[in-house]
This record gives structure tokens, C-alpha cells and sequence, in this order.
């Protein structure tokens, strides 16, 4: 019922249709976030913010991860800060990034690169490229190779491209060519 709601949606038919009703009835996380992205795009930012605070308080980690980020986007960063926060606590891996983000933005770097391993440890080849830049950033190039090999293996261009530059600046001219050749073909 939440993919037909987000159907009609898309094709513009009203967001007040039966399924809708149906799913927010249920407490259904995704359709009440999915009413407040539609109350967002509109232009009702209170609106919205209801939808997106109920779908939150049911202990849904996909939904306060969406009301920390709108939050944020508002200026409210204490209070989005909280949710993801919220988030971040079951695992849930978009809060953890968003939290790392906010925090460098903040130059709290200490806290951002906690969060960004975190998620790097499970995979996220982003973070893993945020986590190379931040070592990177202090002089440390053993361990901002580290881990933009790793990015570079899951085929990140941005990995690609910044072991090209560390390779570079060390000297290994060829297998620099190699990684910058690679960002190339591979950021098409």
C-alpha cells in the first residue's frame, strides 16, 4: 500500500487517497514521512515536521534519520543532532554518515571520524574516502592510503582519484597514472 501511495504521489493524485489513510492509520513509518516529504516539497514546513516527528516517535531508525536531516536543513541542529543521534544508536548506517558530516562541518573531527568508521567498518565506501581525507588532512598518508585503497577496491572514483594524488606526492608516478586512469573510466 506505501509503493501504491508513493505511485499516486509521483503521478500527482491527492495524498489524502485511501491507501494513504490506511498505512498513517497503522503507524506506518515510511507513509508518514513519505506525507511529509510531499508537505515539504509544497512548501509546508510545519506540516511537514508533524508528519515527520510522528513517523519518528515510533521507533522507526529510517524515520529519524529523515526528521534529523530536515531538521538540520532548518537550522534546528541540536534537536537534529538528537535524532540522529536516535538513529545512529539501532545501527542504522545513513544517521551514522550524517552524523560524521555534521560533525566535520562543526571541525568537531575527533567525533566525525568515530562516526565514519563506524560505518567504514561495515562497508560504506564514502565514508571510508571521508576517513582517508581526514588522516590525509593531518600529514598521517599511511593511514589516509589505507583507507582510500580500500574505497578504491570497492571502485570509488573519489577513492581512485585521491590515492592517485597520495601516490603522486610520494613519487610512485606509475601506479598514480594507474589510479588516476581508473578514477577516470570508472567516474563515467
Amino acid at each position: 500500500m506505501t509503493d501504491l501511495g508513493i505511485l499516486l504521489a509521483l503521478r500527482r493524485e491527492t495524498p489524502e487517497d485511501e491507501y494513504w489513510r490506511r498505512q498513517v492509520a497503522a503507524d506506518h513509518p515510511r507513509a508518514m514521512c513519505t506525507l511529509g516529504i510531499l508537505h515539504a516539497e509544497r512548501g509546508e514546513t510545519q506540516e511537514a515536521e508533524v508528519w515527520f516527528r510522528r513517523a519518528a516517535n515510533v521507533d522507526d531508525p529510517w524515520a529519524m534519520n529523515v526528521l534529523g536531516l530536515f531538521l538540520a536543513e532548518r537550522g534546528a541542529i541540536r534537536s537534529a543532532e538528537y535524532w540522529l543521534r536516535q538513529a545512529a544508536a539501532t545501527g542504522h548506517p545513513y544517521a551514522m554518515v550524517n552524523l560524521g558530516i555534521m560533525r566535520a562541518g562543526r571541525f568537531e573531527n575527533h567525533e566525525a571520524e568515530f562516526w565514519y568508521r563506524q560505518i567504514a567498518y561495515a562497508g560504506h565506501l564514502e565514508a571510508m574516502v571521508d576517513l582517508g581525507a581526514m588522516h590525509a588532512e593531518r600529514g598521517e598518508t599511511d593511514d589516509a592510503e589505507c583507507w582510500f585503497r580500500w574505497a578504491a577496491g570497492g571502485n570509488h572514483p573519489r577513492a581512485m582519484d585521491a590515492l592517485s594524488r597520495l601516490l603522486r606526492e610520494r613519487g610512485d608516478l606509475d601506479e598514480a597514472e594507474y589510479w588516476r586512469t581508473r578514477a577516470e573510466d570508472d567516474g563515467r
